[in-house]
């Protein structure tokens, strides 16, 4: 079996790799070694599109694959592996599981916003 991208996917692929380079490599090994929740990355990185990858749109998400968000994970973790964390919390945590198993009331805007904060929230719970 033979796997390869799809021109968009190496497209999408080579996007986030310059944006991990640009944002993300400086302070890479600083992140690697803080306990703490990266929150700044997860917003920066949530204004570039890479939280909710693979939620619908309707649900404020990017509505696009597993594999478009296997593929920043991966992209990110080639230059900070501890912000490939933040990408995976973003797609694959419980914003995935609220983004499925929510109720419409649950995903209203006003209350997406008191369940998340900022910096895991997709454009739709902003």
């Amino acid at each position: 079996m033979q796997f390869n991208f799809t021109e968009e996917q190496e497209a999408f692929a080579d996007s986030v790799r310059r944006f991990a380079l640009a944002q993300l490599e400086k302070d890479a090994l600083k992140r690697a070694h803080d306990p703490r929740y990266p929150f700044d990355v997860a917003k920066v990185m949530s204004a570039h599109g890479l939280m909710g990858i693979s939620l619908p749109e309707a649900d404020g998400g990017q509505g696009g694959t597993l594999m478009d968000a296997v593929i920043a994970i991966e992209q990110v973790a080639a230059v900070c592996p501890r912000s490939a964390d933040v990408v995976q919390f973003g797609n694959f945590g419980p914003i995935r599981t609220f983004a499925e198993y929510g109720t419409p009331q649950q995903k209203a805007p006003s209350t997406a916003a008191r369940c998340f904060p900022p910096s895991a929230r997709t454009p739709r719970f902003s």
